[in-house]
């Protein structure tokens, strides 16, 4: 299965219907990478 990693500015009403759809998804608030430039998480 495909793994998505939401960035900080993905609405998270987004991220529970993908959850909700048994997709896996982590976001960047979970692992604490909220504060990071969009470059540093790529």
């Amino acid at each position: 299965s495909i793994k998505l990693y939401m960035d900080a500015h993905i609405p998270r009403v987004i991220t529970l219907g993908l959850r909700m759809r048994k997709v896996d998804v982590l976001t960047a608030q979970e692992d604490c990478s909220n504060t990071l430039s969009d470059a540093d998480l790529l």
